[in-house]
Formats: structure tokens, C-alpha cells, sequence
């Protein structure tokens, strides 16, 4: 008889190290994955029909077989106890050899499943045959145990089946073999993270005095956090609204109250800002901080350096990086914990072992203690990491630049699908893939045959189901195919844009609701389909519920009530605000009421605002920004402004432009030189997350109400609104012009001793509901007319009379 290491009752492990709860799918997950890296879920059945198949097969077998078996016993490995369980799919007890049955649904046969995902399932099988034998020392004679590992294809509804056995006892070794991968990394970690929790309750604030409220501040966010409840804080610029939250963060996981920080932004240069204030409080590295950049930021094979990109691709077109990822992973995370890991470094090490660094960075994301990410991390459903599903309410959301996320938040919840697009994907694939072409011509037929808008919830689900199946099945058995033949006949770029615009078309049928429409566009005989999001808040909901609390701030949350529903926040959730950090006499708002600008008399309105322009840029020479509500208003001024001066050169914002060309534009007014003039966006790139400190601006002119164009989506959204008993004209466009005007004019006054000034070059904003709101925040003057404005300006300036 074989016992395995079975604790007796009342044994203690001889290790410090606490008992551990462990699931077979964190185990299996972790300890056994061999050979390539592979999307796991990539064309895939959902949740709900992997639930629906396993229970289809469940139904078809009779007594004795039993269904959903809980498996669950003490283990002690490592000098460690640990209590591994899971639920077996079946189990049959009434044969000489006991039957252990995992169901695996797909959506192609069983036998293109390739061996690097059938390695996994296996593992998963052994270790249940493990539980069981661990379970039951009684029967561990030398009978083996049967295990059968049934793949059930949900397009055919064929099932197949491998069989396999194993002796007890060499199933309870070969799982003390995993348990001991993982007790060993975790214990690592334990270790590392109990470090940090040392350096944490020892820390103390870095600066000698805090701002006004910002200790006060401080201790509500730490007592939020306590107390498992979301907080809004509104700090303007030179707040230290970051250290605000972070500090506070820091110390409650010093006291044991959380497990994990997650800092989530909007912008690559927020995450620059978090970076430098964790390395400012932790300069030695004790909280293991991770940044994940974006992918095309990091992977070599999507370098924009061919040089770079032909390091890492094979022959067969897949990423040398991923084949036998697996392998070499382990000994890239011992590295990564050995280090200080800025993103630098995690770069060498990647390039070391020669793994891909994106998905190191994935890979280490569920251990580490203080975790910098783009938002779309935790609330983008195809995005978000599935290490977030586990162990929820022990992490803390740090949510920078609250403002931005209900925005991108329902893009993540929008979708679509363009006609020439497939089809243009489908020519481009080699006659090989047959199947995969006929399934997107049936696409692009039926895309092209669609002529009516909207399409209502229950009719786009009915009419796009089943191509969206049939063409993901014959996705996946395409990437089947290439995964056992060892070539990949899909293209790169466009196929890439196309997979993505695919999965999340069908994600987003499955969570349809009724804060969504369908936009046709036609465009000759082609066709896109859009799945517009109008109110995500129902999505972020569920998704805040699961952070012990998430910290929001931003300069700009004003209205409360309308950034809590946005963010999907409890009701009873409270707002703080911090006070400006700068003297209020450094800061100049003026509001001029002589220039029209709506989109009817913007021709007539270009003459005084390009004579207001060179006013405001001539009386103190300097750098100066121009935001206007649209690309085409901005080309209009230009082109009147270099009509009128033409000896004066523009920097203009454009459509479409790189990084490296957004970089060149923010560099011109940050590297000082002559002075510069540059026309930009509302609520642009260059209008959010600037820090234009200093002399790098001294001005700028805001025109229009910054409120969004009431185009069909705008004034779908308005009515949605209003049918959810709030204010649709508030929520879909005053209340966001607003913040976009807040943050905009945000951009002037940077520090303490900056000066600067702001004009307004919109009248409706003297409306009373308009003025309340921005004069709450701003100290705003009023000008009706170019010679007040000259006045207002020179005396601001405190310049002679001319």
C-alpha cells in the first residue's frame, strides 16, 4: 500500500510558511505547462457552452457514474501543508479499475487538439487520480486507476476519447513533483512579499510636509481601504495626488489589509509618473513593481526595426520567443525576482532566455506585490488577465486619471466588422485554408447583404451567431492545423487587425444589452457593422466589486454623482477634493463673449479669434496653445492665421500621427528655444497628461463648449440616459464638455510658480449652469470686447500701457 505524505490530524508543517489552499487549476496551470507558448482561449467555446457541453455528456451517463466529484484532502509537501481540491467531470466507482473522466468541449475535432494543450489536460487528470488515491489509502493497492480524457466537439457533437492508466502511487508522486514547482516558487514569493510588507509598515512620508489636505486625504484613503470601500478624490495639478493614493496604498498593504496594488492609467505618461513615485518611496525594490507595457511597445517581433523583428522569427513564421517558452520560463521568473525590476531589466532578462517579454510580464503579474498597467488590464473582457479572477477582494485598484476610463471603457464593450476588410483578409490567405476562406466569404456575403439600421438586440444575435461560430471553429482548426505541421500559413499585420476585430465581435454578442446599439455604415456594396456601448457602467460594476476598493482620482471628477454612475461605484460612494497648490494671482481665466463659435458662424469668427491669437501671443512672447472642437476648425484658423502672418510658423496636431511624431510636437514646447505656437484638440493627446511646466506654456486659448459632436451615437446615448431617469442631455454632453474644458485649461499651471493664462472663446459658457460649474473651479473673468481682452492682458502681465 502506498500513503503518499498525508499529514496526520493535528501534524504542523516544520516551515513557517502558513497552510495553503490550492485549486488543481492553479496547480496544473502553473507546475505543468511544457514546450510553446499558446493562446489558451483563442477561438475557443465560451463559458456558457463549455458549461453546457459538459453537462450534455454529464446527462448521457447513467448510474453508477457520478458527475461534478469533489476532490479535496491535506497535503505535506516541502514542509508545508496544503489543501489541494478540485471537481472531478466524472467518476466511476463500480469498476475494478476506478474511472477518471475529464471533459474537454472544442469547436474542432478532438484529434487536431494539439499536444502542447493535451499535455495540460493530462496533468490535470493525473492529479485528480492523484486526490483520489490520496483520498482513499485504503484502496491504494496496486490496481491501477483509469483514466479517460474525452474531447467533445460542440460543432459536430462528435466525441472522441483517449485512455489511459496510472498505480496510485505513481500518480500521488508525479503530483507531489508539481506541488513541489509550486511550493517552491510561492514560497519565494511569501517570503519577498513578507520583506515588503516590513519596508512597507516602516515606511515613512518622503517629504518633510504635506500639502494642505493631503495628509487629511492620505488617512481617508487608507481608512477606504480598511474598510473595503471605493473613494473619489479630485486633486489638480501639484497635489501630489499620486503619492496621495500611493502612500496610503502602501502602508495599508504593510498592515496586511491587501495582497496586491494594482495601479491602472489611460496614458503611457501617467505610468511614467507612478513608475518614478514608486522608485522615489522604494528605491531598493522591496515591493517587486511590475510595469506591463503594451505589447507593440515590447515584443521584438512587432519592432519597428526589421533588424529587430528578424531576431526572433522563425522559418516556420512563428516567434522564436514562443517556441518552448515554457521551458525556459522558470528559470527567467527565479531571475526576475532576483532583480530590481525596472522595465530595462525585465527586457535582459527576456532577451536572456529568449522568452518573450510581454508574456513574462504576464506571467509574473499575479505574484507581484505592486503591479503599473493600462486599465485595460482589469476591465477590457478580451484583455483582462484571468490571474484577476482569482482570489478577488484582496487587491486594491489605484485607478489614475478616473476621467478616462468610462470612455475607453465603452470602447472596450463596442465592436465591429468590416466587409472589405475580411475580404481582404480572405484574399490574402493561401488555397490551403480552404475551409477558413469559405467561412469568411459567408461572412462578407452576409455583411453586404445588410441594409437596414438599427438592428435590433435579439435579431443581430440570431443573424450573427452561427457565422461568427462556424467561422471561429474554422479559425481554430487552422490554427490547429499550423500548430502540428509546424508552419503557420496566416498573414501578419492585416490578418492580426482582422482576429482581433473578429473575437471581440463575437465576445460582444454574447453581452449585449440594452445599453447597446448596432450602427450600419454603407459604403457602396461594403458594409461595417458597429456594436456601439453606449453606458458601461453596468460592466464596471461587477468588475469594481471585485478589488477590495478601488481609489479613484483625477484633477477633473466634478460632478460626483456623474463620475460615480460612469465608473460603475456604489452610490454611497464619497468624493474628496484637494485644494489648488498654486497662488491663485499666478492664474488668469477670462471667458469672451464677442466671438461666435458655433459650427454655423465659425467662418465669421475666424477674423477676431486670429486677431485675439496674435493679441495674446504678441504681449508676452512665449509658448502658446490653440484648442479647437474639431480637425476641420483648426485647419480653417491655420490656414486664416498664416494668411494674416505668414512669417509666423504653426505646429499643428494631426490626425494621424506616430508616437514618435506626438513626441516631436510635446518636445518643441518642453525643450524651450523661440517661442512657439501651436494648434491642438479639446480634449486631445496633447490636451491631457502634458506636463507643460515651466515656460513651456504660457497660454492658452480654449474654444468651444468641449462637449462631443451630437452626432447619432451622441444622441442615442442622450436618450438612453433619459430612459435610465437621469439627465441625457448632462451625461452625454455637458457634463463630459465640461471636464474636457477642466482638463484642457489643466494644462497651463503645472507647479507653484508657474504663471499663466486661460481664455475661453465660447459665449454659451456664460449660461448659468455652464459658469456655476467652471467657477466653482476657476476664477473667471468675463471679456466683451478686444480692447477689454488687450487690457485684461496686458494687465495680468503687469506690461505698460501702449
Amino acid at each position: 500500500m502506498c500513503s503518499g505524505n498525508k499529514p496526520p490530524p493535528n501534524a504542523a508543517a516544520q516551515a513557517c510558511y502558513p497552510d495553503l489552499n490550492l485549486s488543481v487549476t492553479e496547480l496544473v496551470s502553473f507546475a505543468a505547462r511544457k514546450g510553446d507558448l499558446f493562446n489558451d482561449d483563442a477561438g475557443g467555446p465560451d463559458a456558457q457552452q463549455g458549461q453546457r457541453g459538459h453537462q450534455q455528456i454529464q446527462k448521457s451517463r447513467k448510474a453508477p457514474w457520478e458527475a461534478e466529484v469533489t476532490l479535496k484532502d491535506e497535503w505535506l509537501v516541502e514542509n508545508q501543508r496544503v489543501t489541494l481540491g478540485g471537481r472531478a467531470d466524472l467518476i466511476n466507482r463500480s469498476t475494478k479499475n476506478i474511472i477518471l473522466e475529464e471533459i474537454k468541449t472544442c469547436l474542432i475535432p478532438g484529434h487536431l487538439i494539439p499536444e502542447t494543450r493535451k499535455l495540460l489536460h493530462w496533468a490535470q487528470l493525473r492529479v485528480y487520480a492523484a486526490l483520489y488515491a490520496h483520498m482513499t489509502p485504503e484502496r491504494q493497492e496496486n490496481a491501477p486507476l483509469a483514466l479517460r480524457l474525452t474531447y467533445f466537439d460542440l460543432t459536430t457533437q462528435q466525441i472522441s476519447q483517449q485512455d489511459d492508466d496510472i498505480l496510485p502511487q505513481e500518480a500521488i508522486e508525479y503530483c507531489e513533483s508539481l506541488l513541489t514547482v509550486y511550493l517552491r516558487w510561492w514560497q519565494q514569493i511569501y517570503d519577498r512579499r513578507t520583506a515588503a510588507r516590513a519596508f512597507a509598515r516602516d515606511l515613512s512620508f518622503p517629504f518633510a510636509h504635506y500639502r494642505p489636505l493631503q495628509r487629511e486625504t492620505a488617512a481617508e484613503v487608507y481608512r477606504h481601504i480598511r474598510d473595503k470601500q471605493p473613494i473619489l478624490i479630485e486633486a489638480p495639478t501639484g497635489s501630489g495626488k499620486t503619492l496621495t493614493a500611493l502612500f496610503p496604498a502602501i502602508k495599508a498593504f504593510g498592515e496586511n489589509l491587501h495582497t496586491q496594488t494594482l495601479y491602472l492609467t489611460s496614458k503611457g505618461s501617467t505610468q511614467v509618473q507612478a513608475e518614478s513615485t514608486v522608485r522615489q518611496l522604494d528605491p531598493e525594490g522591496y515591493l517587486d513593481t511590475l510595469i506591463i507595457q503594451a505589447r507593440d511597445k515590447v515584443c521584438p517581433c512587432l519592432s519597428n526595426n526589421e533588424n529587430t523583428r528578424s531576431s526572433c522569427t522563425g522559418d516556420n513564421g512563428y516567434c522564436t520567443r514562443t517556441v518552448g517558452f515554457y521551458d525556459r520560463l522558470p528559470s527567467a521568473r527565479n531571475e526576475a525576482l532576483r532583480t530590481t525590476l525596472t522595465k530595462v531589466a525585465l527586457t535582459e532578462i527576456a532577451d536572456t532566455y529568449h522568452i518573450c517579454p510581454f508574456a513574462l510580464s504576464l506571467h509574473l503579474a499575479p505574484w507581484l506585490s505592486f503591479v503599473i498597467a493600462d486599465v485595460n488590464y482589469f476591465y477590457d473582457p478580451l484583455v483582462r488577465l484571468s490571474c484577476f479572477d482569482e482570489h478577488t477582494n484582496s487587491r486594491v485598484i489605484l485607478l489614475d486619471e478616473a476621467h478616462n476610463l468610462p470612455g475607453r471603457a465603452r470602447d472596450m464593450y463596442s465592436a465591429e466588422l468590416d466587409s472589405a476588410l475580411s475580404e481582404g483578409v480572405r484574399k490574402s490567405l493561401p488555397r490551403k485554408a480552404a475551409k477558413l476562406k469559405k467561412a469568411i466569404s459567408k461572412l462578407v456575403h452576409l455583411l453586404r447583404l445588410l441594409d437596414e439600421n438599427p438592428i435590433n438586440e435579439k435579431d443581430l444575435t440570431r443573424l450573427m451567431y452561427f457565422p461568427l461560430q462556424n467561422l471561429l471553429q474554422a479559425l481554430q482548426q487552422d490554427e490547429a492545423e499550423a500548430e502540428i505541421t509546424g508552419s503557420s500559413a496566416m498573414p501578419n499585420s492585416s490578418f492580426r487587425e482582422w482576429l482581433k476585430q473578429l473575437y471581440r465581435f463575437a465576445v460582444m454578442l454574447q453581452l449585449l444589452s440594452a445599453a447597446h446599439i448596432s450602427i450600419l455604415t454603407k459604403n457602396g456594396k461594403e458594409r461595417v457593422l458597429k456594436i456601439r456601448c453606449l453606458d458601461a457602467s453596468g460592466y464596471l460594476e461587477k468588475l469594481q466589486s471585485q478589488a477590495r476598493s478601488t481609489i479613484a482620482f483625477s484633477a477633473t471628477l466634478d460632478p460626483f454623482n456623474f463620475t460615480r454612475q460612469q465608473l460603475g461605484l456604489p452610490q454611497q460612494t464619497q468624493g474628496y477634493r484637494l485644494p489648488p497648490v498654486f497662488p491663485e494671482e499666478n492664474q488668469y481665466v477670462i471667458c469672451t463673449t464677442y466671438i461666435p463659435t458655433h459650427w454655423r458662424k465659425r467662418k465669421e469668427s475666424l477674423n477676431p479669434l486670429v486677431e485675439l491669437i496674435r493679441e495674446l501671443t504678441r504681449a508676452k512672447p512665449g509658448n502658446y496653445l490653440v484648442f479647437f472642437p474639431s480637425y476641420a476648425y483648426l485647419e480653417m484658423a491655420a490656414t486664416a492665421y498664416q494668411a494674416a502672418f505668414p512669417e509666423t510658423e504653426l505646429f499643428l496636431q494631426t490626425a494621424a500621427s506616430s508616437d514618435s511624431q506626438r513626441q516631436e510636437f510635446i518636445n518643441l514646447f518642453l525643450n524651450g528655444g523661440e517661442p512657439k505656437l501651436g494648434f491642438a484638440i479639446v480634449g486631445g493627446i496633447y490636451a491631457e497628461g502634458i506636463d507643460y511646466a515651466g515656460t513651456a506654456l504660457l497660454g492658452a486659448i480654449i474654444i468651444g463648449t468641449g462637449m462631443p459632436q451630437p452626432d447619432d451615437e451622441q444622441q442615442q446615448m442622450s436618450q438612453y440616459f433619459s430612459r435610465c431617469g437621469l439627465n441625457g442631455f448632462q451625461y452625454a454632453f455637458q457634463f463630459p464638455g465640461l471636464i474636457r474644458l477642466r482638463q484642457t485649461a489643466g494644462r497651463v499651471i503645472r507647479t507653484e510658480s508657474d504663471k499663466g493664462i486661460i481664455i475661453f472663446v465660447e459665449p454659451r459658457l456664460l449660461r448659468a449652469d455652464n459658469w456655476n460649474y467652471l467657477s466653482t473651479h476657476l476664477k473667471m473673468q468675463i471679456s466683451e470686447s478686444p480692447a477689454q481682452l488687450s487690457q485684461q492682458i496686458r494687465d495680468f502681465w503687469q506690461l505698460p500701457e501702449q
